[in-house]
């Protein structure tokens, strides 16, 4: 009797999985992606530390020609600071996802590479029979293509120094 490995019953496909994302990605509001130069444009205010930001609220909620300057209220900047640290809860959350896929990813490679290895080496065995002799165009594939097979190269005989006497 031959053990099968199978793979559990999915929820959720990789096709499925990308078209959900990709319909998230249209609900998440001045959903941008940037480039290099424009996120290090945005860095220098965007990383401003979290103490400065909340003193420039309760300067604003002090003097109303701060409010006009910044063209907000205390109150909206508060509720964009909520806001944004709401969503950096869910960059962590996407964050910890992409590293459970990888990891699953990684999985599947490790097993499919050990079973690969394993049909590699009983074909090897099995060749030597007249009746798998069919398989040697696959074994020679697998073995052309392997970093672990042996990489035979020509021996150059170095030159001999000549006797000085």
């Amino acid at each position: 009797m031959s053990s099968v490995n199978t793979l559990p019953t999915l929820a959720l496909t990789p096709e499925e999985a990308v078209q959900q994302l990709r319909a998230l990605r249209d609900l998440v509001p001045e959903f941008v992606v940037l480039s290099p130069g424009e996120s290090s444009r945005l860095a220098s205010a965007a990383t401003l530390d979290p103490e400065f930001v909340h003193a420039s609220i309760s300067a604003a909620s002090m003097a109303s020609p701060l409010q006009v300057t910044a063209g907000q209220t205390p109150e909206q900047m508060r509720v964009e600071l909520e806001l944004t640290l709401r969503w950096a809860a869910v960059v962590d959350e996407i964050d910890g996802l992409r590293a459970g896929i990888v990891g699953a990813i990684a999985t599947r490679r490790h097993r499919l590479g050990l079973t690969a290895l394993q049909v590699y080496q009983v074909s090897r065995q099995l060749a030597r029979k007249k009746e798998y002799a069919a398989l040697q165009p696959h074994i020679d594939s697998m073995k052309r293509t392997s970093r672990f097979a042996r990489r035979r190269t020509k021996e150059e005989t170095p030159a001999t120094p000549p006797i000085v006497k």
